[in-house]
C-alpha cells in the first residue's frame, strides 16, 4: 500500500510528489499536524518508523501510544512548547515496535502561523536515527570502560588538538605531575613545567621524531612535583594526522614507574657492593 500524506501545506501538486519521491528514497518519514481540526498524518515511512500498521487512521493518541512510556510527557510537552512559542520543533525519542524492541526517531518540523500569530499546522520530518543512538551508547560503555581501567591501572592520557593548542587530561596524569584535578589547568606549558630540566630535550627529540616519521614514541623521563620529589613516568604516544598530512592531534598515555625505577637503583646498588665485597 502507498501511503502519502493527504496534503503539504503551500506546495504546488508537482513539488509536492517531489518531496515525497524525495522523502521516500532518503529513508525520510514525513508528518503534518493540523492545529485548528487537530489531526495528524503520517506518511508510509513514517508509520513504519513508529510500528504503526499502513493502514491505521493515525491520531494524536496513535503517536502517543507509539513513544516508550519514559518519553511521552517530555516529548509531547516539547511538542507544544514550541508550537505555543512559535519555535522549531527537534527532539529525540524512543517507539517501542510491536515486537517490544525499541527504535530511536529523531522528529523535526515548523510551525506555520495565522495572521494574528495564532498556530495554524506544523509539517516536519521524521529520521530513524536507531543505529546511530546504538553506537553512541556503546563509545558511552567503551569510555566508562577505559576511564575505570585507567584509574584502576594508576594509568593517566592525554589528547592534544594541535590547531586549537587545547589540551584534555584524562586518568590520572595530574597525578603524575603531584597535582589534584582542581589545582591543574592541563595545559602542556604545565606538563613541561614540570618535567625534569635533564630530560626536557630528549622527551622533545623523542616527539618530534615520532612526529616526523608518523610513528609512536615510547619514553622513559624523570617529573618534578611541587615537594620537589622526583618521579618517573613511561609515556607513549603519537600523532594523527588530516588529510594533507598536517599532524592535527597527538594522543598518548603515561603509567608512574617510579617504584620500578627505585627497585632497579636498590638493586644496581646492591650489585655495586656485593661486585665490591668480592674484589677485597
Amino acid at each position: 500500500m502507498k501511503r502519502q500524506l493527504t496534503k503539504i501545506v503551500g506546495l504546488p501538486g508537482d513539488s509536492e510528489d517531489l518531496l515525497q519521491l524525495a522523502a521516500q528514497g532518503a529513508e525520510i518519514g514525513l508528518w503534518y499536524w493540523d492545529e485548528v481540526r487537530q489531526k495528524l498524518d503520517w506518511d508510509l515511512k513514517t508509520c513504519e518508523m513508529f510500528g504503526v500498521p499502513a493502514d491505521c487512521k493515525v491520531t494524536l493518541q496513535t503517536f502517543v501510544d507509539a513513544l516508550h512510556p519514559d518519553d511521552r510527557d517530555n516529548v509531547i510537552r516539547h511538542w507544544r512548547h514550541c508550537v505555543e512559542n512559535r519555535i522549531p520543533y527537534s527532539a529525540d525519542m524512543r517507539t517501542v515496535q510491536p515486537d517490544n524492541s525499541v527504535r530511536w526517531i529523531h522528529g523535526r518540523g515548523r510551525g506555520y502561523y495565522g495572521k494574528r500569530g495564532e498556530p495554524v499546522y506544523m509539517s516536519g520530518l521524521a529520521f530513524d536515527i536507531t543505529e546511530r543512538k546504538r553506537s553512541e551508547q556503546q563509545l558511552a560503555r567503551a569510555n566508562e570502560q577505559l576511564r575505570l581501567a585507567l584509574e584502576a591501572g594508576a594509568v593517566g592520557g592525554w589528547d592534544w588538538d594541535i590547531k586549537s593548542g587545547t589540551t584534555h587530561w584524562f586518568g590520572n596524569a595530574h597525578a603524575h605531575l603531584g597535582m589534584s584535578l582542581e589545582e591543574t589547568s592541563g595545559s602542556r606549558e604545565e606538563f613541561w613545567d614540570h618535567v625534569h630540566e635533564d630530560d626536557r630535550e630528549n622527551l622533545r627529540s623523542a616527539m618530534a621524531a615520532a612526529k616526523e616519521k608518523h610513528g609512536q614514541f615510547n619514553e622513559e623521563f624523570r617529573v618534578v612535583w611541587r615537594d620537589g620529589t622526583i618521579h618517573w613516568l613511561r609515556s607513549r604516544g603519537r600523532y594523527y594526522y588530516s588529510a594533507n598530512g598536517e599532524p592535527e592531534r597527538m594522543l598518548g598515555i603515561s603509567s608512574d614507574i617510579t617504584e620500578h625505577k627505585r627497585a632497579e637503583e636498590a638493586l644496581f646498588r646492591y650489585a655495586a657492593i656485593v661486585e665490591s665485597a668480592e674484589g677485597n
